[in-house]
């Protein structure tokens, strides 16, 4: 019969597997992933992370930007948890928290096209110029309301080249390729001398929101949304009221 020294060192091995399986889980569930596109909603998201460890103290958040191109992708195949989009959002699997940011549509253009010296531009406006396209999207996929087909008074839209990150978008513009509907957030932070941002005088603005999976609809995650909404409000204010 084997003595229990001579079994120890197998005992220990076995609980340290388990000791750092323990661990792992413990990672995995005391960490938030959140993922962001574009300035205006990385900057809530910052904010809303120094804010939520006030309250989560255990729970760890890593904020992570992602390109139009695979954002929903990355929250369907579980690389973040929880990401802040613009609106409307197709699909019955997502849960759409508060809406955080709402920002006045405009129209990116190429500075020296006729509408980019306008003041403000309509929707009958866009039979003048090809609309930028995020490549591979199909109609009805997000966020395809940027680039519709017609005007309201049915007129067609010539579709312009497809861009995969918005930093394309604006190269594409500024070489006079085409235009974008984009928020107003552009005018903070991405204004460059080759493209004009044109306020729309006829639409409604573009709303944003953090979205989660309904398979994921966990406690941290929703109190990250009210944090994040929390912070909105604050800088919203502070934006308004300087």
């Amino acid at each position: 019969m084997a003595r229990n020294e001579d079994l120890r060192p197998g005992y220990d091995q076995i609980r340290a597997g388990l000791d750092r399986a323990i661990a792992d889980v413990r990672t995995t569930h005391d960490a938030l992933r959140v993922g962001f596109v574009g300035a205006a909603a990385g900057q809530v998201v910052h904010q809303a992370r120094d804010l939520f460890a006030e309250r989560e103290p255990d729970c760890a958040v890593y904020a992570r930007e992602a390109q139009v191109k695979d954002a929903l992708t990355r929250l369907r195949e579980g690389e973040v948890d929880v990401i802040v989009l613009s609106l409307p959002l197709p699909g019955p699997d997502l849960v759409i928290g508060p809406v955080l940011i709402s920002e006045p549509r405009m129209l990116a253009a190429p500075a020296g096209h006729p509408l980019g010296r306008r003041t403000n531009v309509t929707m009958e406006d866009l039979a003048d110029i090809p609309l930028l396209r995020l490549a591979g999207a199909l109609p009805g996929d997000w966020p395809s309301d940027r680039w519709p087909e017609r005007t309201p008074r049915g007129l067609p839209i010539t579709g312009g080249p497809s861009f995969e990150t918005f930093q394309e978008a604006l190269q594409l513009i500024g070489a006079g390729h085409g235009a974008c509907i984009v928020g107003a957030q552009v005018v903070r932070f991405y204004t460059r001398p080759d493209v004009a941002f044109v306020p729309f005088s006829d639409t409604p603005p573009i709303d944003w929101a953090p979205v989660w999976l309904k398979a994921n609809n966990s406690p941290r995650i929703r109190a990250f949304a009210r944090a994040a909404q929390e912070v909105a409000n604050r800088i919203y204010l502070a934006a308004t009221h300087p």
